[in-house]
């Protein structure tokens, strides 16, 4: 079993902690206080919430995979990811359901409604991007062709992502928002968790941090290039060389045994559940109205944060709870989290109109 790094789950927590501060304020903040300097200079840092979860999730694919000779072959572990995968991918469109009802959304759902079900949010790119890479990895069998054909994977991805933002792509509805018009889509998002497997892959093989020194150093020197000569998405290469000097400076901290670090460790580790949770209680869903609905663009500066904060610790505390249960009631907590499966699947498919 592959170590488990706190550094990584460190990552993941800043980027939890931001993307709960970022959606209370984007949900619940007056329009007027959208005016604000503050809120200009915030959308900038914002920026990095996404890329940081990807950039963590390549770095922790490269980790928990390579050195592993059984996802070289269709293997009962091979199946287990490959269906982790495709349940992570599942939950991206179940937060984008238009009804609470299979027969409404079969026979109800408007252009808008499939264009909005059909978006593909942070889960659906990680979760691609990381079949992506599994698949890459069985076919290569190897793991220095596996680096070879992921270093061709991000050139092209990068080159494709300027074709797809110059050009009007004629694909059915569900391959087009994988490339375009999506929150989160491949081109070029996936370029931050191609560029964590990459750095995962040589801090893993060597085991010294300053690789991340290394590669955001490179990925600064390319940023400054293409900014010479103008082409797009050149940002992506200032944030990859940003991200990558935090994992450094978060390494530093690897063996520490501070008791904040290991609370933001639990939290970290069940980013998963919390990020799942929290959008709905936010921006509503198809099974219930969030926050949005009823104090939507209403709120002051200080009204806003104390929500996030009352957020934040009740997630801090379920994300707790949930941990606990894991590790310590591991066949309650697998019936807690069948039964919710089986419950909604139940609701989902026998709800009329």
């Amino acid at each position: 079993m592959s170590k488990r790094y706190l550094f990584l789950d460190l990552l993941k927590a800043i980027a939890l902690v931001e993307m709960i501060h970022g959606h209370t304020l984007d949900a619940l903040l007056s329009p007027l206080q959208k005016l604000s300097d503050f809120w200009i200079f915030w959308q900038n840092v914002r920026g990095f919430t996404a890329p940081l979860f990807l950039f963590a999730s390549g770095i922790a694919f490269a980790i928990s995979t390579l050195k592993r000779k059984e996802y070289f072959y269709i293997s009962k572990k091979f199946l287990n990811r490959i269906r982790r995968i495709i349940f992570i991918i599942t939950l991206g469109y179940v937060l984008h359901l238009p009804y609470f009802s299979l027969r409404k959304t079969l026979f109800k759902s408007t252009l808008s409604d499939l264009n909005s079900f059909f978006n593909v949010d942070i889960l659906q790119c990680i979760g691609v991007s990381i079949l992506i890479l599994q698949i890459v990895y069985f076919i290569s069998r190897d793991e220095k062709r596996f680096l070879k054909i992921l270093g061709f994977l991000f050139i092209n991805f990068y080159f494709l992502s300027i074709y797809v933002s110059q050009t009007d792509l004629n694909l059915p509805l569900f391959f087009f928002k994988y490339f375009k018009n999506s929150l989160f889509p491949l081109t070029p998002y996936a370029l931050y968790l191609f560029a964590g497997c990459v750095s995962g892959y040589v801090f893993f093989k060597y085991n010294k941090s300053s690789v991340f020194i290394l590669i955001g150093l490179i990925s600064l020197v390319i940023f400054s290039i293409l900014k010479i000569f103008s082409l797009e998405f050149e940002i992506l290469f200032f944030r990859i060389s940003v991200l990558s000097f935090i994992s450094f400076l978060l390494l530093m901290f690897e063996n520490s045994k501070n008791k904040f670090f290991k609370i933001l460790q639990i939290f970290g580790k069940e980013s998963l559940f919390v990020y799942f949770f929290h959008l709905p209680l936010i921006y509503g869903s198809a099974f219930n109205k969030g926050l949005r609905f009823y104090i939507s663009g209403k709120l002051e500066f200080y009204q806003v944060y104390l929500i996030f904060l009352t957020l934040l610790f009740s997630f801090f505390v379920f994300a707790f709870v949930w941990n606990y249960l894991k590790e310590n009631e591991r066949d309650k907590a697998y019936k807690i989290k069948y039964l919710l499966y089986i419950f909604f699947l139940t609701a989902f498919v026998l709800k009329p109109y």
